[in-house]
């Protein structure tokens, strides 16, 4: 017999395991158990392509700005649907098209689009798109200060606490406050 006291737990524990194991009678020769199908799941329809996003995406991931200021001039919407997971917008900041940027801003109507390019812009520290956007209607109060201060770099955290409006007992007013 093991002297159990001698031992690690585990090695007693393997042991009691074996020692079951060995008590059970042999299985017996049965055929593996028929496992059961799931259901099938109800297969979503594919969204449909809008050809006139698709020309859109590709006229902005092409930089055709001229080509976009007639789309507009035409009536046609710069709005994507909801299933596409780029936007003209997000488009030109990747691409960095400056003037691109700011035509889309001139006509983007949703604030929080245009928050959302502010805070883009703060988190890869472009400092002339934070200004187009802060221009063109973005909201600083739309960017937390937190992620601010977590994700830009020094440049934008300097440039957002100079553009930020002067509350006496905000955390950004109390950093610009020191920061002078």
């Amino acid at each position: 017999m093991a002297r159990y006291d001698l031992m690690h737990w585990s090695q007693r524990v393997r042991d009691q395991q074996a020692a079951a194991r060995a008590a059970q009678p042999p299985p017996s020769v049965l055929p593996p158990p028929v496992r059961q199908l799931a259901k099938p799941r109800a297969s979503r329809p594919k969204p449909s392509r809008d050809e006139e996003a698709e020309q859109l995406l590709r006229l902005c991931r092409d930089g055709r700005l001229f080509e976009l200021q007639a789309w507009v001039a035409a009536g046609k919407s710069l709005w994507v649907p909801a299933h596409y997971r780029q936007t003209p917008m997000r488009i030109a900041l990747n691409t960095g098209f400056h003037s691109l940027i700011e035509f889309l801003l001139r006509h983007e109507e949703n604030q929080f689009a245009k928050d959302d390019v502010l805070r883009q812009a703060c988190w890869s520290g472009q400092r002339s798109v934070m200004q187009l956007a802060l221009n063109h209607g973005a909201s600083i109060a739309g960017v937390s200060f937190q992620s601010v201060i977590e994700t830009g770099t020094g440049e934008s955290r300097n440039y957002s606490l100079s553009t930020a409006p002067i509350r006496s007992r905000t955390p950004r007013s109390r950093a610009r406050s020191r920061r002078a």
